[in-house]
């Protein structure tokens, strides 16, 4: 069993910290005791290995079989693959109010770029039947991104983050409890202008099930992540991967980590 406070505390020291809500610049309150890591979403039918820090950072499973098959915390349920260009069009009106904003279009932020929020943002709110949050999930991931890259990191990897906010509550009724996880995959790569200059093919998120959430545990399941990638080196082959084969190896290998 790991030890909750040592890990929380070690992963928190991650180099990409929650520090600041990106869309609005504003600093983090301070922790209400609401807002610190609950233990009531725990489940008694749950592998006493996956308890305490595994349920606050990875959910607790809609389907009590998933765990035991391989498909928790990723799942072909809510996995995003495109296999080609990014569809524009769809949202002209916000995309060219973005563009006015001067979001792709810098060295690091490309056109393509925004069009992927964009779509991305469109699936998101789309499965959680929130269609009011899609301009401001929308319009907070192109600020976060245009900070600096993280939808391209390196070795073919990225993270769509913060584009929940930080300062108040905006629930979203997930599938898993706390959070759900969410993988998006690019088999043929897509140029986000990523750290190292290869192509993302894999790209990690998170949904919470309350934007006012810890942030201490959003910063842990961020470093999870970084570990994760830095891990293994074939993410480009797990991209071209059929969903549930992609979702069972990297569950596997998350279990790894933990």
């Amino acid at each position: 069993m790991i030890d909750r406070r040592r890990f929380l505390d070690d992963v928190s020291r991650c180099t990409l910290m929650l520090g600041i809500n990106v869309a609005g610049g504003l600093a983090l309150p301070p922790l209400s005791q609401s807002q610190k890591p609950m233990a009531n979403f725990r489940s008694g039918k749950l592998d006493e290995n996956f308890a305490g820090v595994e349920v606050e950072l990875l959910g607790v499973p809609e389907i009590s079989t998933d765990l035991g098959v391989g498909l928790h915390p990723f799942s072909p349920e809510r996995t995003l693959a495109i296999d080609g260009d990014v569809p524009d069009g769809q949202f002209s009106n916000l995309r060219e109010r973005l563009l006015h904003r001067g979001f792709g279009r810098t060295s690091h932020f490309s056109e393509e770029k925004l069009d992927y929020i964009l779509w991305s943002m469109a699936k998101l709110t789309r499965y959680y039947r929130v269609p009011d949050y899609f301009e401001d999930w929308a319009t907070r991931l192109a600020a976060r991104e245009d900070l600096g890259v993280a939808m391209g990191t390196w070795k073919h990897c990225g993270f769509i983050h913060q584009f929940q906010p930080l300062g108040f509550t905006q629930p979203v009724s997930t599938r898993n409890g706390l959070v759900d996880w969410w993988l998006f995959m690019v088999p043929n790569g897509i140029d986000f202008q990523s750290q190292d200059g290869l192509a993302t093919h894999v790209l990690f998120g998170c949904v919470e099930a309350d934007s006012a959430a810890s942030p201490p545990r959003q910063t842990a399941r961020l470093g999870l992540l970084w570990r994760l990638v830095d891990r293994f080196d074939d993410w480009a082959t797990v991209s071209r991967m059929d969903l549930a084969s992609a979702t069972r190896e990297l569950n596997r290998r998350l279990a790894k980590l933990l």
